[in-house]
């Protein structure tokens, strides 16, 4: 049986309604009503508008394994072979439940764990917080994405 190859994008919903903060970027969170099924059905519609039938059938296997609204960033899974498809189609995207937004894609990997471990990083930076005091969170992380998973979700970077 062949294994599934898989790419996770790690991605963050910026809103550019209002003016920047003060670091120059247009972190807020997201509305609450914000989940994982309206992503996906906004990502799937992209696709659907910029590249057509051929798009939503190579992409057809994509899902958003993770989305946070507080933080505004996510986790979405893709076929390797067509995860720029999905990356364009975030890309372009300009509109979520109404709102103006910018989704940039912060990072490509081969694991979700590693997606997850690069959004930790991410909030330590943008928090300003010191590793020592980010490491028990990052191991909460990783152990709540281990026991979460299916079996076979981990597998290793191509």
């Amino acid at each position: 049986m062949v294994r599934y190859k898989a790419r996770y994008l790690l991605f963050e919903v910026l809103y550019p309604e209002g003016p920047p903060n003060g670091t120059g970027s247009y972190h807020t969170p997201s509305p609450n009503s914000t989940n994982e099924k309206i992503i996906a059905k906004a990502i799937r519609d992209s696709i659907a508008l910029n590249f057509g039938d051929w798009g939503l059938g190579t992409s057809s296997y994509m899902n958003v394994k993770f989305f946070k609204a507080q933080i505004s960033k996510g986790i979405v899974r893709c076929a390797r072979d067509h995860f720029r498809t999905v990356w364009a189609a975030l890309t372009l995207l300009r509109e979520l439940n109404g709102k103006p937004v910018i989704i940039r894609v912060v990072r490509c990997s081969g694991t979700i764990l590693k997606a997850k471990k690069a959004q930790m990083k991410r909030i330590q930076k943008e928090a300003g917080a010191s590793k020592a005091a980010m490491a028990p969170a990052l191991k909460e992380v990783e152990r709540g994405l281990v026991d979460n998973l299916e079996d076979g979700e981990l597998e290793q970077d191509d």
